[in-house]
């Protein structure tokens, strides 16, 4: 986390030295950055305004995120997204105009550096956060425990409507190098557009509570929330054991899954994962339930699964 705020904080005092020297002094600036100065009162003022007034914003804004583990998540992303966003409308500009001056380039490295500085702040952020909450996945109230799914897809970390608006500005790009004639621009923006486009297309079609399994001790029930957000039920009778098996998907590549056996049904808990990881996830589960974790070498085929719509509630 100190990581994540030392980044947050060299962002506000890079924006606000940007903002307040263009605020002040575009005139001197202006030629050094763009290599001329703006050849009308208006220009100055518009620069004034969007080069000045813009990053003093941008700078106030990371200013306010520079402390409390939530406003520091929210500053290192948003420092991601600005110098992703920057970096790929200058390599765009340099790629279509040309002609850009030595100053285009550092900045366009310093963009890249800062948006890769970025991604790595989120990254220990999110292994320090699994370390310290191991069992976050999994919690109880009185007779309920419930078990939240390995979220590791994107359709699941971003919303839709993000995936919608990173997005837009892929495919304006694309319209623009279709315009200028450029192929390789078009792939350059085109692919990741289409990409966040079909992004946006799954996730909204996805239940934000898809895989979410709550099972009721007392009860002896399990209620599996479908992608549609509908929800399955399974009475296990009594509880037996949560058994590791393998989940084959060809003939070379395989994976496991947690079951939750019962006297009179079964539910799959989880898929996709390997042996010690689905070990270390069930271990408070099985825990809360009072029953043993067994590894078991029982094969279940990938392409049965697929076929049945019901399988996670009734395993074949």
């Amino acid at each position: 986390m100190k990581f994540s705020e030392h980044l947050v904080q060299v962002n506000f005092c890079l924006f606000a030295a940007f903002g307040l020297g263009f605020a002040f002094f575009p005139e001197v600036l202006a030629p050094v950055v763009t290599g001329s100065e703006p050849a009308s009162s208006s220009g100055l003022i518009d620069m004034r305004a969007n080069y000045g007034g813009m990053a003093l914003g941008l700078a106030y804004l990371f200013w306010l995120c520079r402390k409390g583990a939530l406003a520091v998540q929210i500053g290192v992303r948003g420092v991601f997204g600005v110098m992703i966003f920057l970096s790929l409308s200058r390599l765009f500009g340099i790629i279509v105009d040309g002609s850009a001056n030595t100053f285009m380039h550092i900045l366009l490295g310093a963009e890249v550096l800062m948006a890769v500085l970025a991604a790595i702040a989120i990254r220990l952020e999110r292994n320090s956060t699994c370390n310290q909450h191991k069992a976050k996945h999994f919690s109880t109230d009185g007779k309920w425990g419930k078990l939240l799914p390995y979220q590791k897809g994107l359709r699941f970390r971003i919303p839709s409507w993000i995936a919608l608006l990173i997005a837009a500005p892929f495919l304006i790009f694309f319209e623009a190098a279709i315009f200028t004639g450029s192929v390789p621009m078009q792939f350059l923006f085109g692919v990741p557009g289409a990409l966040f486009v079909a992004l946006w297309l799954t996730s909204r079609r996805i239940s934000p509570r898809f895989g979410r399994v709550r099972i009721n001790k007392e009860e002896k029930l399990g209620v599996f929330t479908n992608k549609d957000g509908s929800e399955s039920t399974v009475h296990f009778g009594r509880f037996q054991s949560i058994n590791i098996e393998l989940l084959i998907a060809d003939r070379n590549t395989y994976s496991s899954m947690a079951v939750l056996y019962g006297e009179t049904g079964s539910l799959i808990l989880e898929t996709g994962l390997s042996r010690p990881s689905l070990i270390n996830r069930m271990s408070p589960v099985a825990a809360w339930l009072e029953i043993d974790i067994e590894v078991s070498d029982k094969k279940t085929y990938l392409s049965k699964l697929l076929f049945k719509p019901d399988f996670r509630t009734d395993p074949p």
